[in-house]
């Protein structure tokens, strides 16, 4: 579920009143005392228990590997670095690539910002030419 799909489901459970005992909120896990603003702080928490779970038992997915990479400042080892698929890069992905450039990595992006297909992990073609832009990234337009 994206972001704006929670907020959109917080916000209805919000307004119905759901957050009492039985209420929708609950049966989606949500403690009594939760309230809407409150429950963005619930969401933080789980990710923070998630990422402890997941280091504490090794897990290895692609996104944890690159979050574990961006946090860490891992070096690439390479003078170019050419980003094929761009537009699929989520911010976490730009974040570490922007990194690159403070050991002297020339970088590239290459893509086509229309044909985003990894919206379902965070990947946003608009967004990630606009982190890119940001960055001070060059992303020539072909048309």
């Amino acid at each position: 579920m994206t972001n704006a799909q929670n907020s959109i489901l917080l916000s209805k459970v919000h307004k119905k009143g759901e957050f009492k005992e039985g209420g929708e909120a609950s049966k989606l896990g949500f403690p009594l005392s939760y309230s809407f603003e409150s429950s963005y702080s619930f969401f933080a928490d789980l990710c923070v228990e998630i990422w402890e779970h997941a280091v504490q038992h090794n897990l290895r997915t692609f996104d944890i590997e690159i979050k574990k990479a961006q946090l860490k400042g891992l070096k690439i080892s390479s003078s170019v670095l050419l980003v094929d698929e761009s537009q699929d890069m989520d911010q976490c992905q730009v974040d570490w690539i922007n990194q690159q450039k403070q050991f002297g990595t020339h970088v590239y992006f290459v893509g086509d910002m229309a044909q985003c297909i990894y919206g379902f992990r965070g990947a946003k073609s608009k967004v990630s030419s606009s982190y890119a832009y940001y960055y001070g990234f060059v992303i020539p337009s072909l048309c």
